[in-house]
């Protein structure tokens, strides 16, 4: 059996494609992995790229598909991968050269469910890179990993996305864990948390082998505004909880999730001040009913670190103060739009 499968879901990606599946094939000391390129609709000459490198390496497949989101893409790379393992690798992302040795080196001392590695955030316009190591530990029980490890890794952002993982496949086929095609945002990370509610054991070695491509910003008020954004995030938030109960390490964790959901649900809202185009009467509404939502209170008994702005619009938020609320959004937008005016 093919030890790993490699899967990249690819949309209009003909800027960065190559490197990327360079870095897959010019993997060092193995060779015991295929490539499962599954081009999502392309339209920039991405699709091309991928034919001719399967002409070139026997170990490359190609899916191509009408483009469907990249739910769909990585779900269906699942059902055409065939190895034990299964590791994701975005388009525009490259993997460092001994990746797949030190993850074969790390899983031939023990059977985990899911391996973790380290990774470095990279800025595309700046090339400024950012190291996040992971700890290097063998085959602990998920309780452990979420009672010692999760805020670290949660903190340095290596439990958010499907990349810099491995996973058993078996665990996903016969637990049926898919992406969820609905969404939009969040998909990748309740992915992960499915897993893990899924397993027994992780281990983890420390080498940032993957390398996450940034589009220029970490700034998240700066990406297009989604109207379900909310709903996916509480999605998650109950992902999370849900992970939390089955293994009994709620309090620290939660602590942590909580206060990392009111900063997420405070963006949602500015994001959806900044960048809706809704009404007044819309977005007064839409205050209205994450205000008096009753999971809003689920999150709101926590102590809340933020910027002086944040922590107003918290306040108003407790207090069921919609006005309040609305005019503290209203004046983000209006400073917002005085800072870009002045660059």
């Amino acid at each position: 059996m093919i030890k790993i499968s490699i899967i990249v879901p690819i949309y209009n990606s003909k800027k960065y494609l190559e490197r990327c599946i360079n870095s897959l094939v010019n993997q060092k000391k193995t060779k015991d992995y295929e490539i499962i390129l599954i081009d999502d609709g392309s339209t920039d000459g991405s699709e091309a790229i991928c034919d001719e490198y399967s002409k070139r390496y026997n170990n490359i497949k190609v899916f191509h598909k009408s483009n469907e989101g990249v739910s769909k893409a990585r779900n269906l790379g699942i059902l055409k991968s065939s190895g034990e393992y299964i590791t994701f690798v975005d388009s525009d992302d490259y993997i460092e050269e001994n990746m797949m040795h030190e993850f074969i080196e790390k899983i031939s001392r023990n059977n985990s469910d899911i391996v973790f590695c380290g990774q470095n955030n990279i800025s595309i316009i700046s090339n400024n890179k950012k190291e996040y190591k992971a700890y290097n530990f063998n085959n602990i029980k998920i309780k452990e990993f979420l009672d010692k490890y999760f805020s670290y890794y949660y903190n340095n952002y290596l439990i958010q996305g499907p990349f810099n993982k491995f996973y058993k496949r078996n665990i996903i086929i016969d637990n049926n864990i898919k992406f969820d095609e609905t969404l939009k945002i969040c998909e990748d990370a309740i992915f992960v948390i499915d897993f893990l509610l899924n397993s027994n054991t992780v281990s983890s070695f420390e080498s940032c082998n993957y390398n996450y491509m940034q589009n220029g910003t970490e700034n998240t008020l700066l990406r297009k505004f989604n109207k379900n954004e909310i709903e996916a995030n509480w999605k998650l938030y109950y992902s999370f909880e849900h992970l939390f109960k089955k293994y009994n390490s709620e309090e620290n964790n939660m602590k942590l999730i909580k206060m990392d959901f009111i900063n997420r649900f405070i963006i949602c809202l500015k994001k959806m001040f900044l960048k809706s185009n809704y009404s007044k009467s819309k977005l007064l509404e839409e205050v209205n009913n994450y205000i008096y939502d009753r999971r809003t209170t689920n999150i709101e008994k926590v102590k809340y670190k933020s910027n002086i702005l944040n922590k107003l619009i918290y306040f108003t938020i407790r207090h069921k103060q919609k006005k309040f609320t609305y005019s503290l959004l209203k004046l983000y937008v209006l400073l917002k739009k005085f800072h870009f005016r002045r660059k």
